[in-house]
């Protein structure tokens, strides 16, 4: 599953997980001190503020873990999120 989370700074996150969506969003909100979203929140009032689960949404799914993996790095590559600029990524090409 891809989810995306956007705050009200409008700073975006595109990542995956195979956990429950619910599960993920409440250890981006309170829990996991290493997401980049927490992180983010923890350090603006304004968006610790307004962050809420309707600031999350499914963007795809997927069969396999290696197929979840090259749609996160597409969306990554489309949407260029604010709170993904730490995270570094294989590049890859596709010649047919």
């Amino acid at each position: 599953m891809r989810t995306k989370a956007k705050g009200s700074c409008n700073a975006c996150y595109v990542g995956q997980t195979v956990r429950h969506f619910k599960t993920r969003i409440q250890e981006h909100l309170f829990g996991d001190r290493t997401s980049h979203v927490f992180r983010h929140s923890s350090a603006s009032t304004e968006c610790r503020e307004a962050s809420s689960a309707e600031c999350f949404k499914i963007l795809d799914t997927d069969q396999t873990e290696y197929q979840i993996k090259l749609k996160e790095a597409m969306h990554i590559k489309w949407l260029n999120p604010v709170l993904n600029q730490e995270v570094t990524h294989v590049t890859f090409s596709l010649s047919l």
